[in-house]
């Protein structure tokens, strides 16, 4: 390209963002159906949020949107090849919060919208169409990886929700102390007493604020699973037994003076949150054994809630197996879950990381690539079954 080529290129660039930006201008302040946002947030840097419906009057549903090339099952480009719109990764955001801490750059074309509003119903109905060239992307490391950084930005718009809220409530209060007050007390600094309130209430707010983050695609899973199991079923997991229960320990596994002692009780706390779980014990004792450190009522609050989470997959993953019935989307969420555990202990870069990420890679994924399975293959779930109980021996205490 010579320096008139280039400089006649950099001319329709900047004459097309010239018409984006009058285009823009033209659109009502309020978020509208197709508008694309970017947030100002670390979790969501080369993520951005298209606006495909509207949920109800206050609230829409946002899906992430980038313009990284890999174009994986559950993903669509856009007709002008701007960004790829990543439809397996949506939520519902208060319209507010779009223009609280996002700002407008762009927008979809009405056929881009429709298509990605069918590409939702299809992994919602369990009945995504894909090319041969996606399914292969959709097992890539690279986008594996991606899909990972794309589900952080995901969990980032729920931080996002909370500390608007909070501002919100801290305006109500102010108001509140406004009307309660005497005028001349309004007058002064915000008293101790208001601020003790004030540190009060909020602290109660944020202590709740885990049990109203939205739920996420392994608690789906598990209803899924919940809504599906047999009286089989519910016999293999009452006659199952973990290795602290009474089957010969693993020789493999944590001692007590293992320096990961730690992670091994996380995951095993979530193996056995899992199983009680899917026998709809509801609120049931957790052994001595796997108890959270003293100063904290839940594994999910510490440094090893990876490792507890980690723990609730794998003992929803082995139950799963042995009833071989399952969507090849439900097959598509594990494999995107298997994804995000691999980026989040490749970050911590130590020896028990190590062994989870082999564990992970050497005998899950490979059988997770293979599923769903027909009838004549169901060896496969028999071989996963037996790899993840490996696993628990293993990662266990």
């Amino acid at each position: 390209m010579n320096k008139e080529q280039f400089e006649l290129q950099i001319a329709k660039i900047a004459d097309k963002q010239e018409l984006l930006k009058i285009a823009l201008s033209k659109r009502p302040h309020f978020p509208q159906i197709g508008d694309i946002f970017v947030f100002n947030h670390p979790e969501t840097i080369g993520v951005e949020w298209a606006v495909l419906a509207e949920k109800n009057p206050k609230s829409v549903l946002i899906v992430a949107a980038d313009n990284t090339p890999l174009l994986g099952s559950a993903d669509i480009e856009v007709s002008n090849g701007r960004f790829n719109l990543r439809c397996g990764h949506s939520v519902k955001i208060r319209k507010k919060y779009l223009t609280k801490a996002g700002s407008r750059f762009d927008f979809l074309d009405e056929w881009d919208l429709q298509h990605a509003l069918n590409k939702i119903k299809q992994i919602k109905a369990g009945t995504l169409r894909s090319s041969v060239l996606q399914q292969e992307t959709d097992n890539d490391v690279d986008y594996q990886d991606w899909m990972a950084q794309v589900q952080r930005g995901k969990m980032a718009m729920a931080t996002i929700k909370y500390q608007n809220w909070l501002e919100i409530f801290y305006e109500k209060l102010k108001n509140l102390g406004s009307r309660l007050l005497p005028q001349d007390f309004q007058m002064m600094p915000i008293t101790l007493a208001f601020v003790a309130v004030l540190v009060l209430v909020v602290s109660l707010t944020v202590l709740l604020v885990p049990t109203l983050s939205e739920e996420n695609q392994l608690d789906k899973n598990y209803k899924q699973v919940l809504a599906s199991k047999n009286v089989e079923i519910v016999e293999e997991l009452q006659e199952f037994k973990f290795q602290w229960e009474g089957r010969a320990a693993n020789v493999s596994a944590f001692s007590a003076a293992t320096p990961d002692l730690e992670s091994a009780k996380a995951f095993g706390a979530g193996l056995f949150t899992g199983r009680a779980t899917l026998l709809n014990k509801g609120t049931v004792e957790m052994p001595e054994l796997l108890l959270p450190p003293m100063n904290q009522d839940s594994w999910l609050n510490t440094k090893w809630a990876n490792d507890f989470e980690l723990g609730r997959w794998t003992f929803l993953l082995w139950t799963v197996s042995l009833e071989d019935e399952k969507p090849k989307a439900f097959w598509d969420e594990q494999r995107q879950i298997l994804a995000q555990f691999k980026a989040a202990y490749r970050h911590k870069n130590n020896k028990k990381a190590e062994k989870v990420l082999y564990q992970l890679e050497k005998r899950i994924e490979p059988l997770l690539k293979k599923l769903p399975v027909n009838a004549d293959d169901s060896d496969i779930y028999e071989d996963l079954a037996s790899n993840l109980e490996t696993m628990m021996n293993f990662l266990a205490p």
